[in-house]
């Protein structure tokens, strides 16, 4: 699962009413998030399980915590819950060239 999730660049199918969140969990730790037009963060993330991972939301210093409820090579549907609110979220893989803006 980790070789599927890590080192891509996943961008938000799941709200097409609002700019796409975009998330890449790099296999060294880091995370870059944001959204098309918007400021991008980079945070520290991990697995913790094999099906979960947790990042720092660096907007208000709490931790998220995502399910992994399934992943391909074009598709990654995650369970987000950062506020005890779980919304589940569709992300699509992304490959240069891609103009969100």
């Amino acid at each position: 699962m980790e070789a599927l999730v890590e080192n891509r660049v996943w961008l938000d199918a799941s709200q097409p009413d609002r700019a796409a969140e975009v998330l890449a969990f790099f296999s060294d730790g880091t995370l870059m998030n944001g959204s098309c037009g918007g400021p991008f963060r980079l945070t520290a993330w991990r697995w913790v399980d094999e099906a979960t991972v947790v990042w720092e939301d660096v907007e208000d210093g709490g931790t998220i915590r995502a399910s992994v409820v399934s992943v391909g090579p074009s598709r990654l549907d995650l369970i987000v819950d950062p506020d005890g609110a779980p919304l589940a979220r569709t992300f699509i893989a992304v490959r240069p060239p891609v103009n969100c803006g």
